[in-house]
């Protein structure tokens, strides 16, 4: 794998990479209302991308299915869809709309990025661990707009 900073100062790198769902998460954990065991979850349906410009600024957005959240028990997933918490029938999609980076270290890369849930958006400073493919390996895919494809997953 290819350092972070350097995908971000190589050339090549410029364009559009496309988050592949496939070789991706999205994950949460949380603390439980009684503090004995943090709760685990996914969203199991989402898209997104992101683009490096050629003066290494990077933007880009994700859009989640708020219905697809997934923490292996049914009737916590069904009361997380329901009103108390992410309304997914009445508000379907959680959104994710990076601002910036900064490369942290081989694999990790900090966003600076703005979630809205419920319509409702805030400020998320987010730690992101990006696998990105080897230059050499992805070098001739990269063609703005580019149909080259990276994983990345949220780290919480």
């Amino acid at each position: 794998m290819a350092r972070t900073q350097e995908l971000l100062s190589n050339p090549v790198s410029v364009g559009v990479w496309n988050i592949d769902p496939h070789r991706s998460t999205i994950g949460f954990k949380a603390k439980s209302m009684w503090g004995l065991a943090p709760v685990k979850g996914r969203f199991t349906e989402f898209s997104g991308d992101g683009q490096i410009t050629d003066t290494q600024t990077i933007f880009g957005r994700i859009d989640i299915h708020a219905a697809s959240v997934d923490t292996k028990i049914r009737k916590r997933d069904d009361h997380l869809r329901s009103a108390d918490f992410l309304e997914a029938e009445k508000f379907p999609d959680i959104s994710v709309v990076v601002t910036g980076a900064e490369a942290i270290d081989r694999d990790t890369v900090d966003l600076r990025a703005q979630l809205t849930v419920k319509g409702t958006t805030a400020p998320l400073p987010l730690r992101t661990k990006v696998a990105v493919p080897t230059m050499a390996r992805c070098a001739c895919a990269l063609r703005p707009p580019s149909t080259a494809r990276t994983s990345a997953s949220t780290a919480t």
